[in-house]
């Protein structure tokens, strides 16, 4: 078995109001201790061993991740890991580095940590009656609620609709941009300077490709199975291509990738074909499953932080050697893949 957990924002966790949730240094180093009791941790170098038959997966493996590239993982946690001894990989986005802007979806949580749900929801309905001439309204999604809450399980359903909009929606992107950017640059008045603050400085990438712990996350963090088989294939490579570079390395030597969002209906079989034809040799989704074998490597099950034992609502307990599901929302098998079966009941 391989649990892959994953995460975003490290640090205070009283930092903002909303919008940002940072998992502290405290929380993940509880995490790190209570999955210990039951897992061995493996990083890059022993998934690529045991993908090219080298060696064999532990019997209950765990696999560290981070995605997007803030600054904050780089600064606590990876100094953290290491004083553990614990493998982790990296997933960053190219767009930051090569265009010194920052991702949209940064600019929407940074948004929304500044503003009140009600200032933010005002300036939006402005700024699209502005840019199209329509009222706006969260009524007009066109999606249902549940599907909205399987994608956002820690927002109240406001705050979920509104990212749903904004990051998931058939909203078209320039206008999704336009009304973000306005936002954004009200808020921050140098964004390149602001992008260096954000995301792992690139002395820090060649850091990570020295510890093998670098991989790829999308050059521009958009869902990669809406896109074009062209446009999926830029995203893909592209991305690593910027991130080979700075961190002086071959961009073959980059061999993992994390498909941004990363939700069943939002990665396909054709993005990890994509990857797969382009030399990666394993990739992480966020479906909330356990892997039971390395079946189908490019399209592997996550759990979010919050997910796992420690969590702010861990969907699993760890009880004598046993995991023990608490939520239904960790599947019971990889839909990606499908038929998959994956048995979590006990160990």
């Amino acid at each position: 078995m391989l649990l892959a957990i994953n995460y975003h924002y490290i640090g205070n966790e009283d930092t903002y109001a909303q919008g940002i949730y940072p998992v502290s240094i405290e929380r993940l180093e509880r995490q790190i201790k209570a999955l210990q009791s039951v897992f061995t941790f493996v990083g890059q170098r022993e998934m690529l061993a045991v993908l090219s038959g080298e060696k064999f997966l532990p019997k209950y493996a765990a696999i560290m991740t981070f995605d997007d590239g803030f600054r904050g993982q780089y600064d606590l946690a990876l100094p953290l890991l290491r004083k553990h001894g614990i493998p982790a990989i990296f997933f960053v986005s190219g767009l930051p580095y090569e265009e010194r802007r920052v991702l949209s979806v940064h600019k929407i949580h940074w948004c929304r940590a500044q503003l009140s749900p009600k200032k933010f929801l005002s300036i939006i309905a402005e700024e699209y009656l502005y840019l199209t001439g329509s009222i706006f309204s969260l009524d007009s999604l066109g999606v249902s609620d549940a599907l909205i809450r399987s994608q956002y399980l820690y927002d109240d359903i406001d705050e979920a609709r509104l990212k749903f909009l904004l990051n998931k929606s058939s909203l078209p992107i320039t206008i999704r941009d336009a009304i973000i950017n306005r936002m954004f640059n009200a808020l921050v008045p140098n964004e390149a300077v602001f992008c260096e603050q954000m995301y792992i400085p690139r002395e820090g990438l060649r850091e990570l490709l020295h510890l093998e712990s670098l991989g790829v996350h999308g050059y521009s963090h958009v869902p990669m199975a809406s896109l074009d088989d062209a446009m999926l294939r830029m995203e893909i490579t592209k991305t690593r291509d910027v991130v080979a570079a700075i961190a002086g390395s071959d961009a073959h030597e980059i061999q993992g990738i994390s498909y941004p969002f990363g939700a069943p209906d939002l990665v396909s079989q054709l993005c990890a074909a994509v990857a797969e034809d382009e030399g990666f040799k394993f990739g992480f989704t966020m479906e909330r499953a356990c892997n039971t074998s390395l079946q189908s490597p490019l399209l592997l099950g996550r759990m979010d932080a919050n997910d796992v034992p420690e969590g702010k609502a861990p969907l699993f307990e760890l009880d004598s050697g046993r995991m023990n599901i608490l939520n239904n929302c960790m599947t019971a098998e990889r839909r990606i893949v499908i038929q998959e079966r994956v048995s979590v009941a006990c160990m």
